[in-house]
């Protein structure tokens, strides 16, 4: 898809893919020919991502629930098939599927422990396929598999609120992050339009200046908002996956910071330069 925006921004001339184009206006040609299908390519990626990554916890959440029920039925007198059987009935959303998933293979012959490794493996869940481990390895040691099921739900469970209270206490550095981009960017915006638009290409003899060394005046102003419009979006990417690493622990979630963030510096520049 991203090829196909570019195929036809450059078709239509609107933004033309060559050399002289991205030196004759390189902030319209980075946009349209970098940014944009950047954008087109990427938003999806990161939605589907954040998708499946909330589906993930919602699941290890309910997960916890059915050891509590695989709790509740074993000390009621169900031995484990049983008693995920029971739950299994009993449960819904995502993790509801997979659990009579389990039962029917259990059904179909396979033992316990086989559907249990199984059912761990389709999520390919950390949590989920810790807890499954331990609840069999306490299968394997007593029948009466209530008491270890409890203890996994509540271990599960304090993790479960850990981890939200963690992203919490981290959404005060989102903010932080943000405000130092947007400072970022109004700094370079208030250097090229205080600043460098005042003097940048005057001659030297104007300036009242001995040219000892080679002198900002020399160099074009295109190309100096060239260079802060691709530092800004470099900002705004870098930071973007490093928040993702610091609140998620997993860059792909950066996707979900770093685009609103190369959106807002888009505009910024658009209106005030381009």
């Amino acid at each position: 898809m991203a090829l196909a925006f570019v195929a036809a921004i450059h078709l239509t001339g609107f933004a033309p893919a060559t050399l002289a184009a991205f030196d004759d206006r390189p902030l319209h040609s980075t946009t349209w020919l970098l940014v944009l299908p950047g954008l087109v390519a990427l938003t999806p990626l990161a939605a589907i991502h954040e998708r499946r990554r909330r589906l993930r916890m919602r699941t290890v959440d309910r997960f916890a629930d059915v050891l509590e029920g695989v709790a509740d039925a074993n000390e009621s007198g169900k031995n484990l098939p049983a008693a995920l059987s029971y739950v299994g009935s009993r449960t819904d959303g995502p993790i509801a599927a997979e659990i009579e998933r389990v039962r029917e293979d259990v059904e179909f012959g396979r033992t316990t422990e086989e559907a249990l490794v199984a059912f761990a493996n389709r999520l390919r869940i950390v949590s989920v396929t810790r807890a499954t481990r331990m609840l069999l390895d306490g299968q394997r040691a007593t029948d009466s598999v209530g008491p270890i099921a409890r203890l996994i739900a509540a271990d599960m469970h304090t993790r479960y609120d850990q981890e939200l209270g963690r992203r919490e206490s981290l959404q005060s550095y989102v903010a932080i992050v943000f405000i130092g981009v947007l400072v970022y960017v109004g700094v370079l915006l208030i250097l090229d339009v205080f600043f460098l638009s005042q003097f940048v290409g005057l001659p030297l003899d104007e300036l009242q200046i001995e040219q000892t060394v080679p002198l900002a005046a020399d160099i074009p102003q295109k190309a100096y908002r060239t260079v802060f419009y691709h530092s800004s979006l470099l900002q705004a990417v870098g930071n973007g996956l490093v928040l993702g690493l610091l609140v998620e622990d997993d860059v792909r979630s950066g996707l979900k910071y770093a685009i609103p963030l190369v959106i807002v510096v888009v505009l910024v520049f658009g209106v005030t330069i381009a």
